[in-house]
C-alpha cells in the first residue's frame, strides 16, 4: 500500500485506496464497535462523534477479571 501511494503521488493519479475509501472503512470498523457496545443495530452513517473503541474501554466493556 505505501509503494502504491508513492507511485501515485510520483504518477499523479489516484492511489488504490483514497483517503475517501479509508474513511468509509473507518466508519464501518467503527461502526462495529459501537454494535458489539450497545448490542444492536447501528446506522450508517452513524450520528455520533464519540469514539466507541473509547467508550467501550473507559467502560470496561468487554474487559473482565482483574
Amino acid at each position: 500500500m505505501i509503494a502504491d501511494l508513492l507511485g501515485a503521488v510520483e504518477e499523479d493519479r489516484e492511489p488504490l485506496c483514497n483517503g475517501r475509501e479509508a474513511a468509509l472503512a473507518h466508519e464501518i470498523i467503527l461502526a462495529a464497535y459501537d454494535s458489539a457496545r450497545l448490542g444492536g443495530r447501528v446506522d450508517l452513517p452513524m450520528s455520533t462523534l464519540e469514539d466507541p473503541l473509547a467508550l467501550m474501554v473507559e467502560s470496561g466493556w468487554p474487559f473482565v477479571g482483574g
